[in-house]
């Protein structure tokens, strides 16, 4: 089918050889020992140290109740701690649910509430920052007893949920991704097939825990037997500190949208810090040619561009784009379907990407209208499942994929995926705003910003609106600038015409 992609040819295998992502960590430990798992700040713990410290954790949550098919709670600072929880929740057959420390209380409530996780994990710097009705568990306290190293065995199955992300959702509130272990899996065998991962390489985490990619610079990371250098949260937020943790570190790969190599350029004009970088891995956003460039007269790093959404479990194409004239998102991973199909629903080389295969998740926890919506079954590809993507690509002549736009209104802000909707929705629950409408607009740093438009019943204080609306969104979701209008402009169609609020 010429306008079907796929994956190397071995799903029909796959499960007989799934062997659990915990079991390979653990494997390390046992292998070598002593080779650091992870530094953070002053702290260098070894692959045996971070083994025996996960199991005390995996220990705690198995008398705290937590089993198999269960869902916890992780409302923790950047740490080893929060690398050996998500670890932790594992090794219990449990599904790890993180939640980040600027979510208002409202959302923590609903996701988990919507996630019915029976554990929350908090740490003394956190435990003020939310009030869990249920069970909480200080993860400082788990390092009491360091002398006993107890397992907890427990079977992990391929279908087995691991971890529950929550994204922007269009009703106004976050939906859960559901992902099971075999995407895990299969995310773990086909990176290494692109990205040549060296046991001790270096690799630096700089993602929010948040985020679907940090799992490719955290659990994968250490099933690879790889070096984790982490940020602390007082250096994501600072270029100059990122950078210069790089060039001390010596970090071998790094992983980053190209939004965060505009925040570094701030600080680091001439890119300083990827002078001995040897691989550099982008994401999350659209790479430009000239972004590209930009890295290589600073770098000799190999440069790869993946795509992939938080449904597919976190990358579905990718490759080298070091030397290519036009930037493309590659070709599927190992075991993933790609479909294009048009406005006609017919497959064609260009469309609307849908995906299928080991990698889709298993859907939207509790929400089974946006799962019938997102994830079909169509009859000419066999009526498996498929994830419909809402991004519009092209399929080049050499099989590999160029990514167009959003057939929606949904953007990516510095890695955040947000539901433009979401915004709306949250201003016109504010009882003065008539309408609104939010686009993301490019500021003169090239740093792009969310822009609100609207029209009132009745005259409100603009910091007013800010404060209702952090009680419902995250900090990133709120806009930077608002802008009241008489009516907002519409198309022939007569609906609203952001192209044309976007010239204001």
């Amino acid at each position: 089918m010429s306008n079907e992609l796929s994956g190397l040819s071995e799903s029909a295998n796959f499960e007989a050889s799934f062997n659990d992502i915990t079991k390979l960590i653990t494997m390390n430990a046992i292998e070598s020992p002593n080779d650091i798992a992870v530094i953070f700040a002053h702290q260098k713990i070894t692959y045996l140290e971070f083994e025996n410290l996960s199991n005390k954790i995996a220990k705690q949550l198995y008398f705290n109740g937590i089993k198999k098919g269960d869902s916890v709670g992780i409302l923790l600072e950047r740490s080893v701690e929060m690398l050996a929880s998500m670890v932790a929740i594992l090794k219990c057959g449990a599904a790890y649910v993180p939640l980040e420390l600027g979510y208002p209380a409202n959302r923590i409530d609903y996701i988990m509430k919507d996630s019915n996780a029976h554990v929350l994990i908090i740490s003394n710097m956190t435990k003020e920052k939310y009030q869990f009705n249920g069970k909480v568990m200080n993860v400082e306290d788990f390092n009491e007893n360091q002398n006993e190293e107890t397992k907890i065995e427990v079977e992990i199955e391929p279908n087995d949920i691991a971890y529950i992300l929550y994204t922007s959702g269009t009703t106004g509130e976050p939906k859960g991704v559901m992902i099971e272990h075999k995407s895990i899996i299969n995310l773990r065998n086909a990176m290494p097939l692109i990205v040549d991962f060296q046991k001790g390489d270096k690799i630096f985490s700089m993602t929010r825990h948040v985020f679907d990619v940090f799992l490719a610079e955290s659990i994968l990371s250490l099933s690879y037997g790889l070096k984790i250098i982490l940020a602390s949260d007082k250096e994501l937020y600072n270029p100059r500190l990122l950078s210069k943790i790089i060039i001390k570190s010596e970090i071998d790969i790094i992983q980053m949208t190209p939004s965060t190599v505009q925040f570094l350029l701030n600080g680091d004009k001439e890119l300083k810090c990827f002078k001995e970088i040897k691989q550099i891995i982008l994401a999350g956003e659209v790479l430009t040619v000239n972004l590209r460039d930009v890295i290589k007269k600073c770098s000799d790093a190999q440069i790869y561009n993946f795509y992939g959404p938080t449904e597919a479990t976190v990358y579905v194409t990718g490759g080298k784009v070091t030397d290519k004239e036009i930037i493309d998102i590659g070709k599927p991973l190992i075991n993933y379907d790609i479909y294009i199909f048009n406005e006609r629903d017919e497959l064609d080389i260009e469309g609307e990407l849908y995906i299928g295969g080991v990698g889709v998740a298993r859907g939207y926890l509790n929400k089974e209208m946006q799962n019938k919506e997102k994830f079909v079954t169509k009859k000419i590809t066999g009526n498996t499942k498929l994830y419909k993507t809402g991004d519009l690509v092209r399929k080049l002549p050499d099989g590999n994929l160029i990514y167009i736009k959003r057939l929606d209104f949904q953007v990516k802000l510095r890695g955040h995926r947000i539901e433009l909707g979401e915004i709306e929705k949250s201003m016109t629950n504010y009882g003065a705003i008539r309408q609104a409408a939010a686009i993301l607009k490019e500021g003169k740093n090239k740093m792009s910003y969310i822009c609100a438009y609207y029209t009132k019943y009745m005259d409100f204080d603009v910091h007013d609106l800010r404060n209702y609306m952090k009680s419902n969104l995250p900090d990133y979701m709120i806009p930077t600038e608002f802008i009241g209008m008489e009516e907002l402009p519409r198309n022939n169609a007569g609906k609203i015409d952001r192209e044309a609020l976007a010239q204001i």
